[in-house]
């Protein structure tokens, strides 16, 4: 079975009959414009060569639309790399912003019905080591979920004691503000 068959190839408007006319009027050879057509990227075969600019693709940031790449690259501090990884990883609003350090494989957990990003922020909050709540469910031991259990309630009831007073506090605040009006 033979190569597949390219005809009518449209290169930045010009037209050529088949992969040997546009590999002869762009320059490059019938290799590079089959790699072109696999990747969909007929529009930039032989800009290299010829050293144009290759400007056609807008970029969108946080609502803000940059007329290329490069200008996003340079309004973020970033190279233009980190643009097209964060293009193809469809991670467009995380350019220039500081990494989540050890989120990419972190899993939310759910322990006493109070949520965790993730196993490590869990075991800090509730006082343990960082890999404690980890190990504890790993391990499947009964008498670590116990004590996890019981400081996840602990930090509950903590956090809604915090809540109740600063409820108070405001209520009593109010009460002021309005005795002095």
């Amino acid at each position: 079975m033979g190569q597949p068959v390219y005809v009518n190839l449209v290169v930045r408007g010009t037209v050529y009959a088949d992969v040997a006319a546009a590999a002869q009027g762009e320059g490059v050879t019938p290799g590079a414009v089959r790699r072109a057509i696999a990747a969909g990227r007929l529009d930039r075969l032989g800009a290299r060569k010829r050293r144009l600019r290759y400007d056609a693709m807008p970029v969108r940031i946080r609502g803000q639309t940059f007329t290329n790449a490069q200008a996003a690259a340079d309004h973020f501090g970033v190279t233009t790399g980190a643009i097209y990884q964060a293009l193809s990883r469809g991670k467009m609003d995380r350019v220039g912003l500081a990494p989540e350090r050890g989120q990419a494989r972190a899993l939310p957990v759910v322990i006493g019905g109070m949520r965790f990003r993730s196993m490590a922020v869990a075991s800090r909050a509730l006082g343990f080591g960082s890999s404690y709540v980890s190990q504890a469910y790993t391990r499947n031991s009964t008498f670590a979920k116990q004590r996890i259990l019981a400081a996840a309630m602990r930090l509950r009831e903590q956090q809604d004691q915090a809540k109740r007073t600063d409820a108070v506090r405001l209520d009593a605040m109010n009460e002021k503000r309005i005795a002095s009006c």
